[in-house]
């Protein structure tokens, strides 16, 4: 691939004009893919790697070219594989050149990890280390941050995880036969399935396990098709969630 070219000439110190060469292979590899169709293309993927890997081994870039190849390349490029986004942040925090855009890196980077709640919490928690250690280099509190992050992120669910949602559904179940709930527990049952929603990947055990207790605005009534008794009670948005 032209772009394994372009990496190679930096590392022998053999380019000249590194705009044009990175628009011939640009145009090249567009080029080369315009009758390719697959699925899933891991090819975009492997070109944004390699962008990180131009940006790192270009030591003798000015700021001009920086911003320019960041700006074309990986600002709003949304097929960056995780681990290149967290390698580019490393990189940037350790590599003078690259020091006007290694905030704007780390943000993004941050901002994606955030976002991958069906990650497991495991998976999490070794990428905000990675962005701990990325950072500490700088920024000894940024580091700390995203140190409580990541212990943030196990401290609650684990591999446990199921034995615990299995203990809560069967207290919900065995408190739904008596035909009235408290409110204020249906609604601290609901809380819990929501946070464990957001912290697992699959989670077959809400139906498998949990016997569907009929749970709405008025509380949970019953299972087994039993009609629920109406409790009537209102929801405080922003309620603690930990109180499960």
């Amino acid at each position: 691939m032209p772009w394994y070219i372009i990496r190679a000439r930096i590392l022998i110190n053999n380019i000249d004009d590194i705009f044009a060469v990175i628009n011939d292979a640009d145009q090249r590899s567009q080029s080369a893919r315009t009758q390719r169709w697959r699925n899933f293309d891991t090819l975009p993927y492997e070109i944004s790697q390699i962008c990180v890997d131009i940006l790192t081994l270009y030591r003798n870039a000015d700021y001009i070219q920086v911003e320019k190849i960041y700006a074309d390349h990986l600002k709003e490029n949304q097929k960056i594989r995780i681990n290149d986004r967290l390698k580019a942040v490393r990189s940037a925090y350790r590599s003078d050149h690259l020091s006007k855009i290694r905030s704007r890196l780390e943000q993004s980077a941050n901002e994606v990890v955030a976002a991958a709640t069906n990650e497991a919490p495991e998976t999490r928690a070794e990428w905000y280390i990675e962005l701990a250690r990325s950072v500490l280099p700088v920024s000894r509190d940024d580091a700390a941050a995203y140190f409580d992050y990541a212990i943030e992120a196990v401290s609650k669910f684990g591999d446990e995880i199921v034995q615990r949602w299995e203990a809560v559904a069967a207290l919900a179940n065995r408190n739904a036969e008596g035909g009235y709930a408290s409110p204020e527990m249906a609604y601290r049952f609901i809380r819990c399935a929501e946070l464990i929603g957001d912290n697992v990947v699959i989670l077959p055990h809400f139906s498998g396990h949990l016997e569907k207790p009929q749970v709405n605005r008025r509380g949970i009534g019953g299972v087994h098709g039993k009609e629920p008794k109406e409790i009537r009670y209102s929801i405080q948005i922003g309620s603690d969630p930990s109180s499960c």
